[in-house]
């Protein structure tokens, strides 16, 4: 019996103690300050409070993983990089992290300098399979940022593989595909066209190049054609890398080395050892002199572009583009009467070619000098010659945009979009038009497809600063 005792006895008291342990404990004051910080959306608190609120109660409670997102979101949104990456690292740590959240700690490393981080995480997207088009594009063009071609081809193939209806993954697939695997690419470029008629110019100039110099046994020329056509629709990187290709397989094609040269200079590297081994390979050739002076043209110093440009216009006197590069030399110069008669030569010695009257406009509007009387109507000859050609189209849109004929500027730069969808160049004067014009709207959005479009080209460089203008 008094064992019975003891034992119950000693349960009553375990149960005693046990009620005490589990008894709710009031919360410490600074936890209920933290959750008051938290909890006060829209009072005088900061984000910044809320932020260091949030890692204040994670220390007293590290298994709420909702706080954790919540700290994350918080610290992305006010900008605290370091708690951001905290926050994000101890949730892929237990969970899964979807596809934006690993957008967002690929950024965030780029940002810190991590770079290895940053390149580790860029490779767990490509497995997941909920990225939206916006991130593979930003996938690819960040990887073709850094020169890292072999990444870029492997985020594009996954985009096409995740989106096959999208014109757009089809057409930047084709792209970036095009100097390693000119038939893979065709096929994606092909079906860009098909798909969406803003990459349909585009993919044609690119589809014709490939086809054109795969009619030719040397890999090295391919190259350099398939190069020469991505630096026409100014994807710079790409055009590198065709040039880069060619000059490794053929060393001694000296208009490889000098076309390299061009696609250096654009890219604002150091083209001077390319151009100087072109020139020793073959000082006579046309390509070498031309791109000798372009070279010197983009250094500031044309009269040395005069030597080369003069000689060529001597031995071939019946071509235009001599008179053309010789304007745009004088023009650089600021001899612009000098200018202007090598436009007026090139359009003599060529009446029925589009091309040296589009420049001789161009000339006008660039200057402002006979706008009206010879710009307008030469640009008006060009597209007579060639009235499918959306540049030209554009080109008239701004001719009449700089006389101030907004109304029929507009018609011209419509119809270019109309025959273009892709044409960064008219979506640019468009927004500046609608600048003119005061509809900030209509230029905000127009001016964000040049950028789009533009492919890192001048005009998309230009339309971005405009942007930025406007935001300011």
């Amino acid at each position: 019996m008094q064992s019975g005792r003891t034992v119950f006895g000693l349960i009553s008291l375990l149960l005693l103690i046990t009620l005490a342990v589990i008894q709710p404990q009031p919360l410490p004051q600074d936890v209920l300050e933290n959750w008051r910080v938290i909890n006060a959306v829209g009072s005088a608190e900061g984000s910044d409070s809320r932020t260091e609120a949030l890692e204040n109660l994670l220390k007293y409670q590290p298994w709420r993983v909702d706080l954790w997102h919540q700290l994350a979101k918080e610290a992305l949104d006010t900008g605290d990089d370091a708690a951001a990456v905290m926050a994000l690292e101890h949730l892929e740590g237990i969970e899964s992290l979807d596809a934006e959240m690993l957008f967002q700690m690929a950024e965030l490393y780029l940002r810190n300098g991590q770079i290895d981080q940053a390149k580790q995480t860029w490779h767990g997207l490509l497995s997941q399979d909920d990225l939206s088009e916006d991130m593979y594009l930003e996938l690819v063009r960040y990887q073709r940022l850094e020169g890292n071609f072999d990444f870029a081809r492997e985020a594009a193939q996954g985009w096409v593989m995740q989106y096959p209806t999208s014109g757009k993954a089809n057409y930047y697939a084709g792209l970036v595909h095009l100097a390693a695997d000119p038939d893979r690419a065709m096929i994606w470029l092909q079906a860009a066209g098909s798909l969406d008629p803003v990459y349909q110019t585009r993919s044609i100039k690119l589809v014709d190049a490939a086809e054109t110099a795969k009619r030719n046994e040397d890999q090295a020329y391919q190259l350099v054609v398939i190069g020469r056509a991505l630096a026409y629709i100014e994807s710079w990187d790409l055009a590198e890398e065709a040039m880069n290709r060619a000059v490794h397989l053929a060393p001694q094609a000296a208009e490889a080395w000098a076309l390299l040269s061009q696609v250096q200079q654009k890219l604002g590297r150091d083209a001077a050892p390319a151009l100087e081994y072109a020139l020793k390979l073959s000082p006579d050739s046309t390509i070498v002199r031309s791109s000798a002076a372009a070279y010197w043209r983009s250094q500031g110093q044309p009269d040395k572009a005069l030597e080369y440009l003069q000689s060529l216009a001597e031995e071939q006197p019946l071509l235009g583009i001599w008179q053309v590069e010789l304007g745009a030399t004088y023009q650089m110069m600021g001899k612009l009467d000098i200018a202007l008669n090598h436009y007026l030569n090139a359009v003599e010695l060529e009446p029925e070619n589009p091309s040296v009257w589009q420049s001789l406009a161009a000339y006008c509007f660039h200057t402002g000098i006979q706008v009206q009387d010879l710009g307008i109507p030469s640009a008006r000859t060009a597209l007579q010659l060639d009235p499918q050609n959306a540049d030209l189209q554009s080109l008239m849109g701004w001719g009449l945009l700089t006389s101030g004929d907004l109304v029929n500027a507009e018609q011209f730069l419509r119809k270019a979009i109309e025959l273009d969808p892709g044409n960064a160049t008219a979506f640019y004067y468009l927004g500046v038009l609608y600048l003119q014009g005061q509809k900030t709207g209509d230029a905000n959005q127009a001016f964000k497809r040049a950028v789009e479009f533009s492919e890192g080209g001048s005009i998309g460089w230009m339309a971005a600063r405009l942007l930025d203008e406007m935001e300011k």
